[in-house]
């Protein structure tokens, strides 16, 4: 496989910086705390943000260690760390530039080591798949109380694809922090029946993995926790106010409402 990658010459260049962006710069010593930036896709809001960075270590003598960009993909993640380490012209012992999902593991991680328990784990997609299937072949032989799908879904019910959109469901109801009976109320209130038979799935799916994954999250049920975990632990929000003093997130339209 060929890897491009940006010289780091170039990458390590300082762009030149309308009004506009110089002022986003400006904002942290001028105006107070929080900023929203807007702006069309192409206009240099990523751009904006890595300089954000690189201006709060050398100007403000942040160390690169406090700074954390927070962005959508893993590749655009990759992206943000090799530029932004190219412009400080340095090295971190902690990630420049995240996912949201990455952070949330991060905290909870901390706070297994603190309590000497086992280190979380992330499900993968194909793990998540195999629990699936099996909850579905269990129904599908008679074990349990099978979820009463439409008739027009029997057919697709042992299909990978039908797993796949099953899954995407079901994470994104637990992303907004739906739980079973939350989702089953759903699919009455909308007259969709495939939600009420989801939510069975959702329940046995959520205790499999407590018994038998325990530690384990899923991408959607990761940021939930590490959020919880903040709420409930002021000694947890302590020690992410220490360790964190500049947050940049980009592209802050692609949040998921776990994200926020």
């Amino acid at each position: 496989m060929l890897t491009l990658r940006r010289a780091p010459s170039l990458a390590a260049q300082a762009p030149s910086l309308d009004d506009t962006q110089a002022a986003v710069l400006a904002h942290r010593r001028t105006a107070g705390p929080v900023l929203r930036v807007l702006g069309a896709p192409g206009t240099g809001k990523t751009s904006t943000a890595i300089e954000v960075v690189v201006d709060r270590v050398r100007r403000d003598q942040l160390a690169p260690d406090q700074c954390l960009v927070l962005t959508a993909s893993r590749t655009a993640a990759a992206d943000l760390r090799e530029r932004i380490t190219a412009r400080i012209d340095g090295t971190t012992t902690e990630p420049l530039a995240r996912t949201h999902q990455a952070l949330g593991f991060a905290i909870l991680r901390q706070a297994a080591a603190l309590r000497g328990d086992p280190n979380p784990r992330l499900l993968s997609g194909p793990e998540q798949d195999i629990i699936l299937r099996e909850l579905l072949a269990g129904h599908a032989s008679g074990q349990g109380k099978a979820p009463r799908w439409p008739s027009h879904m029997h057919a697709a019910l042992a299909t990978r694809g039908f797993r796949t959109e099953l899954r995407d469901l079901l994470m994104r109801a637990v992303e907004r922090g739906l739980e079973a009976g939350d989702l089953a109320a759903l699919g009455l209130a909308h007259d969709r029946p495939d939600w009420v038979a989801a939510a069975q799935v959702l329940a046995e799916y959520d205790e499999v993995t407590a018994l038998s994954r325990p530690g384990s999250y899923d991408p959607a049920s990761i940021l939930g926790a590490a959020a919880d975990l903040l709420e409930a632990d002021s000694e947890a929000r302590e020690r992410l106010a220490s360790w964190l003093r500049l947050i940049v997130v980009d592209d802050a339209q692609e949040l998921t409402p776990a994200a926020a």
